[in-house]
């Protein structure tokens, strides 16, 4: 994802995509944890605007929801309590 962070055009119009596609998919969303979603997500957060939080806790909220919920709280509770980590 390092691909596109200094590009905020591409990397609004990549986290809208990835959040239609978890809103409603159990497999989408199982992809998206697999790929260490959750986690990046959370690094995000730091630095986003009103906008881009809203999406990015959207990101978060549908992998709770319709994702494998341990490995999604796994990922959460190591950047959250370990930031560096």
């Amino acid at each position: 994802m390092s691909l596109f962070s200094n590009d905020h055009k591409l990397r609004l119009f990549t986290l809208t995509v990835l959040e239609k596609l978890t809103m409603t998919s159990s497999p989408n969303c199982q992809k998206f944890v697999q790929a260490k979603g959750p986690e990046y997500v959370v690094l995000l957060m730091a630095d986003a605007n009103k906008q881009l939080l809203h999406m990015l806790i959207d990101l978060v909220w549908n992998s709770l929801e319709n994702g494998p919920k341990d490995e999604v709280v796994d990922q959460l509770k190591g950047k959250l309590f370990n930031p560096c980590g």
